[in-house]
């Protein structure tokens, strides 16, 4: 059966219509130029993820986006409820074709109330003619800092590629490694922009390793987030005033112990409000002493 009337099928039969809760679609118009046939894609319907991308057939019968196709329009809105986001995973599987997508708004925040559209840019390099792969990975919580029903959400995308056909050349040599097109403009690397790619497009840096994707806009590695990627984040909480510095990895104060901080160097609990700063050893309030501050 043709793939473009098995992901219709797909849709039809598993959509929610309602969007009185947090939704993510594509719309009509856009999802046309990308197939031919007018329909609303929706990847979250009602606060959760859509059916129909749990499925294996979703994937293997997703089109082939064409070659001129080098933005995608996406509009959510989160109604009456808070939801935070992070992109969790945004590249290319092959970077010699296709750059790593761009976003247009931040990799970390909250979902606004109301319908409003944000842009992913999926530019081919033009070094080369093929079929190229992306991922696009997103983490959604709700006010509860819980994953919605289907999150972490993957898409796998497929774009078709051609080689740029260089006609003249840039009047001013590209910066930080950006290659100039058959249009006389610099294509930048990942993180740089303007007309020679002479901006550095993060300041300051992306940090624990993450990339600059777009103008102030960090792509995280997996187990961060933030603005800057300056936060980590842990299985579980961290406890007794820990603070998670890397996935999976809690700093503990003075007196606790363990992967989430959850065990104390005193095994009976210091008295009065004193501190435990060491193996059964309490700092006391001024007034009180003793070795759990009982006097």
């Amino acid at each position: 059966m043709n793939g473009v009337i098995v992901l219709l099928l797909l849709v039809v039969l598993t959509k929610i219509t309602a969007k009185s809760k947090l939704s993510l679609w594509i719309d009509e118009a856009q999802v046309a130029n990308f197939i031919g046939y007018p329909f609303e894609l929706d990847i979250i319907s009602n606060g959760k993820m859509s059916p129909y991308l749990q499925q294996p057939e979703f994937n293997n019968n997703i089109p082939i986006l064409p070659p001129t196709v080098d933005t995608v329009n996406l509009t959510w809105e989160a109604g009456d409820e808070k939801f935070t986001y992070w992109f969790d995973g945004l590249k290319s599987l092959n970077t010699a074709l296709l750059y790593h997508p761009l976003l247009s708004i931040p990799a970390y925040g909250i979902i606004p109330k109301g319908p409003k559209i944000f842009q992913m840019s999926i530019p081919c390099t033009g070094n080369g003619e093929g079929v190229a792969d992306l991922i696009l990975g997103l983490q959604i919580l709700d006010q509860s800092e819980n994953p919605i029903q289907g999150s972490p959400i993957k898409l796998k995308l497929k774009k078709q590629c051609k080689a740029f056909v260089t006609t003249s050349l840039c009047k001013s040599e590209c910066q930080n490694g950006g290659r100039c097109n058959q249009f006389s403009e610099c294509d930048c690397k990942q993180g740089y922009h303007g007309k020679f790619c002479e901006i550095d497009m993060c300041s300051p840096s992306c940090e624990n390793n993450g990339t600059c994707i777009s103008p102030d806009v960090c792509l995280c590695l997996d187990g961060f987030y933030g603005k800057r990627c300056e936060k980590a984040l842990c299985s579980q909480p961290c406890q007794n005033g820990g603070r998670c510095v890397q996935p999976g990895f809690c700093w503990c104060t003075s007196g606790f112990y363990g992967e989430a901080c959850q065990y104390s160097y005193c095994i009976t609990p210091c008295k009065h409000g004193g501190l435990c700063i060491g193996q059964n050893k309490c700092k006391c309030l001024t007034g009180y002493s003793g070795d759990l501050c009982e006097k």
